[in-house]
């Protein structure tokens, strides 16, 4: 009978301690993200599966040690009604962290709340020890990351806050994907409806300014279109003639292919807000991987743990991965 694969096998064939392995499977943000791959890849080729009955011992030790038994987290999105599809990845990624960690999470809605005072109330009485923010399209009150009843990290890239935020890296995405697409095609236009209020369109409309005054090879041209676009918009579009479209958003992508006939056999590539499909073309900027390392991040803040690392500094960037035309 084979004997079950141990983390001392995985540890042995790495040549890392057995701790070191412990935590990597754990996700812990001791461990770099690098060596977290490198041991899950390994667990999985030697076809490692944790003992249930050692997993639940473990954890029960190291709950005990941090006295983290019944901790809950609150996770605070804009409204009940109106939920974004990312806000769902990054709560998926948030909740399996968070288990890993020990920690329970409820669901908040800032809408639900007259004022942060209150919303610090609720989490005053109900001894939640550490506070999640998902990206926002509401103007959050300054007041709801004082961090007087307990830390915050903000989770999401639509708005600037005060304190630590874990985002994407849009910057790189847009590069990312002009790179790529210069490689198959001649002209690539950024077809860009910017909310004016938000910092993650101007962050892209600002790499987007940089792709185009220097671009690696072929033509990049950018339309800065309105944020409901029209058909003056559409017109300065088609006078770019272009080969491939990158865009913000699959609503954007809808719109062209709806009032743009051509549109529908041109390749139109996303930046970012929905997760992948069959058929979609863009960035996957991996908001499962944000919602754990921001409750990474939190769980540092909530034990006060230094926060200078360079693993976690102030805006931590994910790298986005490219995704193929499926």
């Amino acid at each position: 009978m084979k004997e079950r694969v141990s983390q001392k096998d995985i540890a042995r064939e790495l040549g890392v301690d057995v701790s070191t392995v412990s935590l990597a499977l754990r996700g812990h943000p001791r461990i770099s993200e690098a060596t977290i791959r490198r041991v899950r890849e390994a667990a999985e080729r030697l076809g490692y599966r944790p003992d249930p009955a050692l997993a639940s011992i473990a954890a029960s030790r190291w709950q005990g040690r941090r006295s983290v038994s019944g901790v809950m987290l609150a996770f605070l999105v804009d409204s009940r009604k109106d939920e974004e599809v990312e806000l769902k990845l990054y709560e998926r990624g948030i909740r399996r962290q968070a288990d890993l960690l020990g920690y329970g999470v409820t669901t908040f809605y800032w809408d639900e709340f007259p004022s942060a005072a209150a919303f610090w109330r609720v989490v005053q009485s109900r001894g939640i020890r550490g506070v999640l923010v998902g990206q926002s399209r509401a103007v959050l009150d300054e007041d709801l990351f004082n961090e007087q009843v307990a830390p915050v990290v903000h989770c999401g890239f639509l708005r600037e806050v005060e304190g630590e935020m874990v985002r994407p890296d849009l910057r790189l995405a847009v590069k990312e994907t002009c790179r790529r697409l210069l490689q198959k095609f001649n002209r690539v236009t950024c077809f860009l409806p910017i909310e004016r209020e938000l910092v993650s369109d101007h962050t892209i409309l600002g790499a987007a300014y940089v792709a185009e005054s220097v671009p690696e090879v072929g033509d990049i041209s950018l339309v800065v279109a309105s944020q409901r676009p029209n058909a003056a918009d559409l017109a300065r579009l088609k006078k770019t003639a272009p080969e491939a479209i990158i865009t913000i958003n699959e609503r954007q992508a809808d719109y062209l292919r709806r009032h743009w006939p051509r549109a529908m056999t041109l390749p139109i590539y996303t930046l970012h807000t929905l997760p992948p499909f069959d058929g979609k073309r863009g960035m996957d900027l991996r908001l499962e991987a944000i919602g754990s390392v921001a409750v990474n991040l939190l769980e540092m803040k909530m034990r006060r743990l230094p926060l200078s690392t360079a693993s976690f500094r102030q805006t931590l960037l994910i790298e986005p991965r490219w995704l193929s035309e499926g």
